[in-house]
């Protein structure tokens, strides 16, 4: 008779375990779905976030060397081999741009997989799309620092 009553007694946390098996099972695939959610936004935003930087960083440096040609030509310093740099430098750029360019693509082009795959709330959508339009307008800002650069350059071999 005792042996009985054990027995339904362990026959009955064994099921109560294996019901918190279950429910930690659940809770594990919870947490691994909120934090495969969070990469996911968080490697986007990075993602934007380095593109536009790295963008911005070269639209500087194509601003700061316009200004020193643009210097150049303010204290008439005129040099066939001083041009020659600042076209290489200039011609570079362009080929770097457009390298930049394909990459920021590609890189657009992921983040829109990963809006339209992931379950972004309305809010996080909206922040990434944001980060899209403002990496937009930062390609642009690099290509009115390299017009801005090759009308310089004309200036300055104008006057040479």
């Amino acid at each position: 008779f005792l042996f009985g009553c054990v027995g339904n007694v362990f026959f009955f946390f064994l099921s109560l375990s294996q019901g918190s098996e279950s429910v930690n099972v659940d809770s594990l695939s919870n947490r691994l779905y909120i934090l495969q959610h969070n990469y996911d936004y968080l490697y986007c935003d990075y993602q934007l976030n380095r593109a536009n930087n790295d963008a911005l960083i070269f639209s500087n440096t194509v601003s700061i060397k316009s200004n020193e040609l643009l210097i150049n030509c303010y204290v008439e310093n005129f040099d066939k081999d001083l041009y020659q740099g600042f076209k290489k430098y200039y011609d570079a750029s362009v080929e770097y741009f457009d390298t930049l360019k394909d990459k920021i693509d590609s890189t657009k082009q992921i983040i829109d997989e990963k809006i339209d795959s992931s379950n972004f709330s309305s809010n996080e959508k909206a922040l990434l799309l944001t980060q899209i339009i403002s990496l937009e307008m930062t390609i642009k800002q690099v290509e009115s620092s390299l017009d801005y650069f090759g009308v310089i350059l004309g200036i300055y071999e104008k006057r040479m």
